[in-house]
């Protein structure tokens, strides 16, 4: 059995991968060496009936019907014909040899390609049955559609849709579906179903089937994301949000810390139209991957015409976030003229000019319309002059830019103006979301998933084995509670962050990665910052620690804890969210050291 499969999978790589074409080419270079020594060979030879050997053919001969008959007999060196099989390889001319030799090697290429032909889906079942460190993807949700054609290895996807040669269509028993995929030697699973119940509830009992493959389940609510929790803690079932890579991305890309800084502004403070899962996937991110050392709040404005019930089950939700960050709910549409909304928000600008707009309407919604339409009307009206980004999956035909803080702040003259149009500049129109982009958001398209949240699991429980300190954490970043899964990653997301806090430049290192149309990835990490953390430094550690600490605060007000002098974790009260300064010297301890495992994980990755 393991013999037929490997035998499946060696076939199906000339067969049905993206090589194929190779394939092709490989088939007629063959077919046509063949057809032309053939046609030499029986122009200079032919066969003597009285002997059965071969003589020549002399020049007196070489007519019209000898051509057509030397074109016949050549063209049947491919189809494995009776006259190159029946003679002696040692009585043929060499010509001849090497037309039977490459014959008989088009041959095999042409009865692979007819078996493909004449199986049909049968063969692709086939294959499939006997993949190996493949991805199988489970639903008919659009991102299962977007993954299983982006994906750089081999994907099965089971769905009731667009059956082709890479898809099963389920016949309503899981398990049979799930070893017709191969899930047994998978890589991974992926689970998007169309509602996140149905895709938790198929995750867990894939999970249940094959404990030891890695199941990725598609979450769109990112505060669900964060909160579920799997019934089996021994299986290796992850969340993931499309969208919350999505957000990621952007923010990583073009830095709001970067931008203030671009724009003279002390706050970082941007606004958000539209708060579905997006846009609290946006907020999120933002007070992930943009905490700075910056005395002043960060900002938030928040535009939706349902913002006041928004507000309210955010806030429900993250009770003492307001105290660290400025936050705004405007209900309305900046589409419409609406002037007490206006002017709030204008007002609001003056005060704390905005450094990023975020469109993060559906695509229902008209995103791009309504961007254009904004940007338009805070031309016109002096609303603001930030850079306006476009959610869009697609596109919507907008011109990428390359990453970092670009040309805002800095006034443009006629010289640049022709070499600007891929960078950033104030009120420029720029989409995010794409689905490359929200996938490289949520790692999905990685070969190892969560490489570097997980080398800060296994460096913290090193640390704890250093100092003889009891764990209360599983050594096995799979078995680890989702809750502190979550905060590795956050802290992963805060990098470079800690590497502008410490004075490296990180926007000409987000710019020279953006030459020549590429980009880097969310998981790629400066080279140069290898050794730039001085763990010598008193000063730089105690500066670096007091960010961590910020940085830890926002961790824990974003799951919902709040301050009290007595801890008590299951009402999610903590004694330690207060500033730095007013910790013991236990508690910043715990803060330098993130700043030596962050240091101890750059040089590492």
């Amino acid at each position: 059995m393991l013999f037929v499969r490997f035998i499946l999978r060696r076939f199906e790589s000339l067969g049905l991968h993206r090589s194929a074409f190779l394939y092709w080419i490989l088939l007629v270079i063959v077919s046509s060496v063949s057809i032309v020594c053939g046609y030499l060979g029986w122009m200079n030879w032919q066969l003597d009936p009285s002997s059965g050997g071969f003589v020549p053919r002399s020049h007196e001969d070489r007519n019209w019907q000898t051509i057509i008959e030397a074109v016949q007999l050549s063209v049947k060196s491919i189809f494995a014909s009776d006259i190159y099989i029946s003679t002696s390889l040692q009585d043929m001319p060499p010509k001849l040899q090497i037309a039977r030799l490459f014959g008989s090697f088009a041959f095999v290429l042409m009865f692979g390609r007819i078996f493909i032909f004449a199986l049909g889906g049968k063969a692709s079942r086939l294959f499939m049955w006997a993949r190996k460190n493949h991805d199988v993807v489970l639903g008919d949700d659009e991102l299962a559609e977007k993954y299983a054609t982006l994906a750089e290895v081999k994907v099965t996807h089971i769905t009731n849709s667009n059956v082709g040669h890479n898809t099963l269509k389920p016949d309503g028993r899981l398990k049979v579906d799930l070893v017709k995929a191969g899930v047994s030697r998978a890589r991974r699973v992926i689970v998007a179903m169309s509602s996140d119940v149905e895709t938790w509830s198929e995750a867990q009992k894939i999970a249940h089937i094959y404990p030891d493959t890695e199941i990725l389940a598609h979450i769109t609510d990112p505060w669900l994301l964060e909160r579920i929790g799997k019934a089996d803690p021994a299986t290796h079932l992850k969340p993931f949000s499309f969208v919350s890579g999505a957000a990621r991305e952007v923010m990583l890309a073009h830095p709001p810390y970067l931008l203030a800084r671009r724009k003279q502004s002390d706050v970082q403070h941007i606004i958000i139209v539209g708060f579905g899962y997006l846009g609290q996937a946006l907020v999120r991110e933002f007070l992930i991957t943009s905490i700075s050392n910056a005395p002043a709040r960060m900002a938030v404005t928040i535009i939706d015409p349902d913002a006041k019930k928004q507000s309210a089950a955010f806030k429900a939700r993250h009770p003492g976030l307001s105290d660290y960050v400025d936050f705004a709910f405007m209900a309305g549409e900046l589409t419409l003229k609406s002037p007490t909304i206006e002017a709030h928000l204008i007002q609001r600008c003056k005060d704390m000019p905005a450094c990023a707009v975020y469109i993060a309407l559906e695509e229902e919604e008209h995103p791009l319309v309504s961007a254009v339409a904004i940007k338009d009307r805070a031309e016109r009206e002096g609303w603001f002059d930030a850079p306006i980004f476009v959610n869009s999956a697609e596109g919507s035909g907008l011109k990428k830019v390359r990453q970092g803080a670009g040309k805002l702040g800095q006034k443009a003259n006629a010289s640049d103006t022709c070499n600007s149009h891929n960078i950033l500049s104030e009120l420029s129109l720029i989409p995010f979301g794409s689905w490359e982009n929200g996938m490289d958001g949520t790692e999905l398209l990685t070969p190892d998933y969560d490489e570097i949240p997980r080398k800060f699991h296994e460096t913290y429980i090193e640390t704890l084995n250093k100092t003889n300190k009891a764990k209360v954490l599983s050594n096995d970043w799979d078995l680890l509670e989702e809750e502190f899964r979550v905060a590795n990653r956050r802290v992963a997301g805060h990098i470079r962050a800690t590497l502008d806090a410490a004075g490296f430049d990180l926007n000409a290192w987000l710019e020279k990665g953006s030459e020549g149309g590429h980009s880097y990835k969310c998981t790629d990490l400066p080279e140069a910052a290898a050794n730039f953390l001085d763990l010598d430094n008193v000063y730089e550690i105690e500066k670096l620690a007091q960010l961590q600490h910020k940085r830890w605060m926002f961790d824990r007000l974003l799951n919902g804890w709040k301050y009290d002098p007595v801890r008590n974790n299951q009402a999610r009260l903590h004694n330690c969210l207060v500033e730095y300064d007013q910790l013991d010297e236990s508690t910043k301890e715990q803060d330098r050291a993130m700043v030596r495992q962050i240091a101890s994980i750059i040089r590492s990755v």
